[in-house]
């Protein structure tokens, strides 16, 4: 089964657990992001949960202008 396994904006399932899925309101308040808030609004959904590789990845294909 993949149950998914909730705490405080964080998501990890079975299949995931070295990599953990932040909601939007996660990464808006991390350290990581704290210069690229409103690329972070504008690129994830509020109800969406990705890695950190994943949100960089968006902001870097949106800075080359290359989004989808």
């Amino acid at each position: 089964s993949d149950r998914a396994y909730k705490r405080k904006g964080v998501i990890m399932t079975k299949k995931e657990k070295k990599e953990p899925r932040f909601s939007r309101n996660a990464l808006l308040y991390s350290e990581l992001f704290r210069h690229e808030k409103d690329l972070i609004c504008a690129l994830i959904a509020p109800d969406e949960y990705c890695t950190v590789q994943e949100a960089e990845n968006r902001i870097v294909k949106y800075k080359k202008g290359k989004v989808n």
